[in-house]
């Protein structure tokens, strides 16, 4: 297919999507895509910064310190949730708002998603100890900077549940 035919073969489907929605909608649902991605990979690099700081911490076997199993499922814990998260947000970008249900089913996922992430990432800021929280740490600045993007309009579970709910309860809307 040409490079012209496909972009608008993707502007139809949007279009078609955004008349479905209410404008407001669109825009919204638009942006959850757009902030949530970043989300996601804030959190990855907060998994992959105390990984490393987790295997120091085993290596040193400070008298006191948590054990093994306390690392372990830390991480197990977390990185399922930052699987699940991608998963929401890899359907929501698939469903590319071809119904109003499926558009707020999407807005939806995008919000559940960075409740997943925020809080897969205050366990892994707890879990840092008092080293994780230097104001000039990564694990700090990556918490900061989730916690201020999940904070984000178009990321609060409660309007993305109404959308949802209205669309699902209601068919004909």
């Amino acid at each position: 297919m040409h490079p012209t035919s496909v972009a608008e073969s993707r502007l139809s489907r949007a279009a078609r999507g955004a008349a479905e929605l209410a404008g407001a909608e669109a825009a919204r649902a638009e942006q959850d895509r757009s902030l949530s991605p970043e989300v996601l990979g804030a959190a990855q690099g907060a998994l992959a910064h105390w990984s490393g700081y987790a295997v120091q911490r085993l290596r040193a076997q400070a008298p006191g310190a948590p054990g093994p199993s306390f690392y372990e499922e830390t991480l197990a814990r977390t990185a399922g949730e930052l699987d699940a998260a991608r998963l929401l947000l890899e359907r929501a970008d698939a469903a590319a708002e071809v119904t109003a249900l499926e558009a707020a089913r999407g807005q939806r996922d995008c919000a559940l998603a960075a409740d997943l992430l925020v809080g897969a990432v205050e366990r892994l800021f707890r879990a840092s100890g008092t080293a994780g929280h230097d104001e000039g740490a990564v694990l700090q600045r990556l918490w900061r900077d989730i916690h201020s993007a999940a904070g984000h309009v178009v990321l609060q579970f409660g309007p993305s549940a109404a959308a949802y709910a209205r669309h699902a309860l209601n068919p004909e809307s």
